[in-house]
């Protein structure tokens, strides 16, 4: 009985039951199983901060590219995301929740957006297994707000 327990125990961690797309708080259990399984990106960045940032920030930027191609408004929105790759770097699940200062937003409609994101974004980083990061993202992002300052200089 121990075995088959134990066996079956370790596949539910090796394979939760979440959407591609979620909101933080929704499927608990599985979501802390997930979280449990995976290295962290600044671990695959071999602990250089500056690397994970700048892998951090280009998907972000990868998000705000594709909100204004699909015209879906992002501006004013602040969210922590938790994000998990394979190890190709293809997202395999997206968790978000709307900071207390972030505009409001629908969360059908950004489960869409994300939905979308997640089929079309590959991080440019490889590693040996799963990982995550769990940050946050504020839109428009900083490169749009730079590069829409100097524009008006």
């Amino acid at each position: 009985m121990f075995f088959i327990l134990s066996g079956m125990e370790a596949q539910s961690v090796q394979s939760p039951d979440l959407p591609d797309v979620f909101v933080i708080g929704d499927h608990v259990e599985d979501y802390e199983k997930l979280y449990l399984r995976n290295i962290n990106l600044l671990e695959v960045c071999k602990d250089d901060m500056k690397m994970a940032f700048e892998n951090w920030m280009h998907m972000v930027e990868r998000m705000d590219d594709l909100s204004q191609e699909l015209g879906v408004d992002l501006k004013g929105i602040k969210l922590w995301i938790n994000v998990f790759w394979d190890p190709e770097g293809n997202i395999k699940h997206l968790a978000y929740f709307p900071k207390p200062n972030s505009k409001n937003i629908e969360y059908n409609l950004m489960t869409a957006f994300f939905k979308n994101f997640v089929k079309s974004y590959q991080l440019p980083l490889k590693a040996s297994q799963d990982f995550s990061h769990y940050g946050s993202a504020a839109f428009p992002t900083l490169s749009d707000r730079l590069a829409s300052k100097n524009q008006k200089n």
